[in-house]
C-alpha cells in the first residue's frame, strides 16, 4: 500500500511519457489537417481564375480549420490610401464587400502592412502596440493574428487576419498556416494580373493584324491593280512588303512600345546610307508611328532613287529630325528632307502621295510642305505623337 501512495502514477493510471505522447499526436493531427487543408487551397486557387472567389474560399478555411468565428481580407484600394473589406465571414451584415476603411497606422491592419511578418495579438484589451479599431470591439474580439498578402510589383495586396471572442494563444503551426494562406492568395493576385495582361496582349496582337491585313490590302489594291507593268507591279509590292516586315520586326523586338526612330530610318534606308547627311535627335517614338514612318521613309526615298539625288553620281541627301515641344505642351515630331541638287521630281499624285495624306495627315494629323521646283524637299510635323493616331490602321484614298 505504502509503494501506491509513493508512487502517485500507478494509482492514477496516468504517466508524463503517455501524456507526451498524446500532446504530440494531437499536434502532429493539427499539423496533418492544416497542411492538406493549404494542399487543397493551392489547387483551388491555380484553377479557379476570379480572385474574388479565391479571397471568399480564404476566409472560409481560416474560420474552419483554425476553428474561430472571424476571419476577413482587406484589400488595399485608393491608390494605397485605404482598405477595402473584401472578404469575410462572421461579421455583421453590411460589413463584407460594402465597407472601406482610411488606412491608420495605428490600427492593426495599418500595422500589419508595416511589418515584415505576421501580426499576433494574444489579448486586443491590453494591446499596446496599435488603436484596436471599433469594429473589433463591437464584436468582442479578444485575440487574433493578421498577416500581409504580397501584391504585383512589390505593393501588397492586402491584409488576411483571423480573431477570436475567447483568449486565445496562436501557436507557430497556427501562424506558419495563415502565412501559407496568404502566400497562395498573392499567388493567385499574381497569376491573375499575369492572365490578364496576356489576354490584354492577345487581343492587341489580333487588333494588329488585323491592321496589318488592311495595310497589306492596301497597297496591294493600290500597287498591283493600277499598274500598267505587272512585273514592276509586283517587285514594288514586294519591296513595300519587305519593308512593312522589316518596320514590324523592329517595334515588335521592343515589345510595341517606344522605339529609336533612328534605328527605324537606319534598317529602311540602309542601301542609300552612303548618300545620306543625318542630323537628329536620339529620341523615343511610339512604335505605331515608327511602323508607319518606315513605309514613309521608303516611299520617299524610292521616290528619289528614281527622279532625284540617289538617282544620281552627284549630290546628298540632307535628313533632318527632331521632337520639339508642341501646342497643349505635347510632343511635335518634325522630319525634314532635302535634295543637295535640282531634282526631276514630277507633280503627279502617284502611290507616294496618296500614303503620305493616309498615313501623316489623316491618320497623325500632320502637315505636308513638299517643294519640286528646284531641289526636292519633303518635310512634314505631327503634333501629339504619343496620342494621335496610335491604334488604327490607314486605308490609301482613291484619286
Amino acid at each position: 500500500m505504502a509503494n501506491d501512495v509513493d508512487n502517485p502514477n500507478e494509482m492514477t493510471g496516468a504517466s508524463p511519457g503517455l501524456a507526451n505522447h498524446a500532446d504530440s499526436e494531437g499536434e502532429l493531427k493539427k499539423r496533418l489537417r492544416q497542411q492538406t487543408a493549404i494542399a487543397r487551397f493551392g489547387s483551388y486557387a491555380l484553377g479557379e481564375p476570379e480572385i474574388d472567389r479565391v479571397v471568399r474560399r480564404s476566409v472560409e478555411i481560416a474560420a474552419e480549420i483554425l476553428d474561430i468565428p472571424l476571419a476577413k481580407v482587406l484589400q488595399l484600394s485608393n491608390g494605397g490610401r485605404s482598405l477595402h473589406f473584401k472578404a469575410g465571414i462572421g461579421w455583421r451584415d453590411g460589413l463584407v464587400g460594402e465597407t472601406r476603411f482610411e488606412i491608420a497606422l495605428t490600427s492593426q491592419a495599418g500595422f500589419t502592412l508595416l511589418n515584415d511578418g505576421p501580426v499576433i495579438v494574444q489579448d486586443l484589451r491590453t494591446e499596446s502596440r496599435f488603436a484596436s479599431p471599433a469594429m473589433l470591439h463591437e464584436h468582442d474580439v479578444r485575440s487574433g493574428m493578421s498577416a500581409i498578402i504580397s501584391g504585383n510589383g512589390g505593393k501588397p495586396f492586402g491584409v488576411i487576419g483571423v480573431f477570436s471572442r475567447e483568449l486565445r494563444r496562436f501557436d507557430e503551426a497556427d501562424v506558419d498556416f495563415l502565412v501559407a494562406l496568404a502566400n497562395i492568395i498573392a499567388n493567385s493576385v499574381r497569376h491573375n494580373a499575369l492572365t490578364m495582361q496576356q489576354a490584354i496582349l492577345i487581343r492587341e496582337l489580333v487588333h494588329r493584324a488585323g491592321n496589318m491585313l488592311q495595310v497589306v490590302s492596301s497597297i496591294a489594291n493600290q500597287t498591283i491593280t493600277r499598274a500598267t507593268d505587272s512585273n514592276y507591279a509586283r517587285r514594288k509590292f514586294s519591296e513595300r512588303l519587305s519593308v512593312l516586315g522589316r518596320a514590324n520586326h523592329i517595334v515588335a523586338d521592343g515589345g510595341w512600345t517606344s522605339t529609336r526612330f533612328s534605328t527605324v530610318l537606319h534598317e529602311v534606308l540602309r542601301p542609300h546610307l552612303p548618300k545620306l547627311i543625318l542630323h537628329g535627335d536620339d529620341i523615343l517614338l511610339p512604335a505605331d508611328l515608327c511602323f508607319d514612318l518606315g513605309l514613309v521613309l521608303h516611299e520617299i526615298a524610292s521616290n528619289s532613287n528614281t527622279y532625284g539625288v540617289l538617282a544620281s553620281d552627284a549630290g546628298e541627301v540632307k535628313i533632318d529630325w527632331t521632337l520639339l515641344a508642341g501646342p497643349n505642351a505635347t510632343d511635335l515630331f518634325s522630319f525634314v528632307w532635302n535634295d543637295t541638287i535640282p531634282s526631276r521630281h514630277t507633280r503627279e499624285r502617284g502611290f507616294g502621295s496618296r500614303l503620305f495624306q493616309a498615313v501623316i495627315e489623316r491618320k497623325w494629323g500632320g502637315t505636308i510642305k513638299v517643294e519640286k521646283q528646284n531641289a526636292f524637299s519633303f518635310a512634314f510635323d505631327i503634333p501629339d505623337v504619343n496620342t494621335a493616331g496610335a491604334g488604327r490602321a490607314w486605308v490609301l484614298p482613291d484619286f
